[in-house]
């Protein structure tokens, strides 16, 4: 399992915070994410630091549900999972690419499919989805 520097520091009633983001450090290693979540985690704790703590949990839960690590805990639709997926892609690609571009919406298009496709969702739902980028 991971170790993070703040990893016991942060508390959670009845536990602590750091034990919440070890497991999902788990999940997501154990469901081969840990490198796209990782950015994620990163940005959402640093900037939830701000917030009390379940606004901090807010916003970790928030930033993992695109990537169905929980969606056995925690019943959310098959919409909203693909839109948290939409969202992650979408600002992963803002990092390299301008919005709006050519290559961009190429790029969303592409890598959104690829999520959606592992994720189980069906080809129907996706062409719902991915049409409206082509």
């Amino acid at each position: 399992m991971f170790r993070r520097p703040w990893y016991g520091k942060l508390l959670f009633v009845g536990g602590k915070l750091g034990d919440i983001i070890e497991a999902i450090f788990y999940l997501a290693e154990k469901n081969g994410c840990i490198n796209d979540i990782l950015p994620i985690l990163d940005e959402e704790i640093r900037d939830g630091m701000k917030y009390c703590l379940f606004g901090k949990i807010g916003r970790i839960v928030s930033a993992i549900m695109g990537f169905g690590l929980i969606k056995n805990v925690i019943k959310i639709s098959q919409n909203e999972e693909i839109m948290m997926r939409y969202v992650i892609v979408k600002n992963k690609l803002l990092r390299d690419y301008e919005e709006g571009s050519e290559e961009f919406v190429r790029k969303l298009r592409e890598e959104l499919e690829e999520d959606l496709l592992r994720l189980g969702v069906d080809s129907g739902k996706i062409e719902e989805w991915i049409e409206p980028l082509r």
